[in-house]
């Protein structure tokens, strides 16, 4: 089971009404989100809360994802989850691994 919603980016368009219709999408958090670029190549997205940066809400995410110029083709994001859950564990590289400061829960992600 995972929680996920609302769809951030839907055929390369932020959806604003979507996340502004949700309990927590304009919220200032950090964010755990999955992207898929014309359903060809998946990523898992990690937008992190610092000290200067107090997180992000979805709609920001959304458009800073279509401004940087990273994903080409039909881009389609969904939240995953955010605040103090957020984290993404490497297990080759801990060194870049993110966390919240408690103890990393353990993720199966399987894409296809």
């Amino acid at each position: 089971v995972v929680q996920t919603g609302p769809q951030i980016i839907r055929d390369s368009k932020v959806q604003s009404e979507e996340i502004h219709n949700s309990i927590n999408g304009m919220g200032q958090h950090a964010r755990t989100a999955f992207a898929s670029v014309d359903g060809v190549e998946h990523y898992v997205i990690v937008a992190r809360k610092t000290l200067l940066k107090p997180g992000m809400n979805l709609e920001e995410l959304g458009h800073v994802l279509l401004e940087t110029g990273i994903f080409v083709g039909n881009l389609n994001v969904v939240n995953f989850d955010g605040g103090s859950s957020t984290s993404l564990y490497l297990k080759d590289h801990p060194e870049l691994s993110f966390h919240s400061g408690r103890k990393i829960l353990p993720l199966l992600l399987g894409v296809k």
